[in-house]
């Protein structure tokens, strides 16, 4: 987007955001989403569930016993990375996180999410215990198919959401003729705009 106007250019990048949430073929419906734990970075890839301009929130669905959602239990900080290489524009954002099982955020996008999406949470045992050898956690009898809504019941207990307010959002556009870069801050009466070096 060829703007002048930070303003603009902010609805833009949460017009990406919210692109990215609704649709599998976006480049921004996958993100790079990072935490912290034991002072060391960790990074993973997850599908952007949902973006919400208004709450300034996005979400992630995750397993409960991942190490992720250890990580930011606590209300830890959290980055996203997320970029399109056909506009070649990075988006990073920064913000709070919290895990969210169990409860009425979690029911309504488990009720939302298809039972293909579902089955993730089946698996035993759960992500990132060591396994005797190669090969997948999932039921043997749902490792080839899909399963019906009603077979995916017990995953419910393994499901989350990691629901991140977002507090910055650093849009870059790299060009030929100079890249292009503007950060955006949350403050309590709105947002606070700059362009930056990139």
């Amino acid at each position: 987007m060829d703007t002048d106007r930070l303003d603009d250019l902010l609805q833009r990048c949460w017009d990406y955001l919210e692109e990215g949430a609704g649709s599998a073929r976006s480049p921004f419906h996958t993100a790079v989403l990072g935490s912290i734990e034991a002072g060391a970075p960790h990074l993973r890839t997850v599908v952007l569930r949902s973006a919400d301009r208004g709450a300034c929130r996005v979400l992630c669905h995750t397993d409960a016993r991942s190490a992720k959602a250890r990580q930011i239990d606590a209300g830890a900080p959290v980055s996203w990375l997320l970029y399109d290489p056909q506009r070649k524009v990075q988006l990073r954002l920064q913000g709070q996180a919290a895990v969210h099982a169990g409860d009425a955020l979690a029911e309504q996008r488990w009720r939302a999410s298809a039972a293909g999406s579902r089955r993730c949470y089946l698996v035993e045992p759960g992500p990132g215990a060591v396994l005797a050898s190669r090969g997948s956690t999932l039921p043997e009898a749902l490792r080839h198919r899909r399963p019906e809504a009603e077979e995916t019941a017990p995953g419910w207990a393994n499901f989350a959401v990691v629901a991140a307010a977002v507090e910055s959002i650093d849009w870059l556009h790299l060009t030929a003729d100079g890249h292009r870069r503007a950060r955006f801050r949350r403050r309590a009466d709105g947002w606070e705009s700059d362009w930056i070096a990139p």
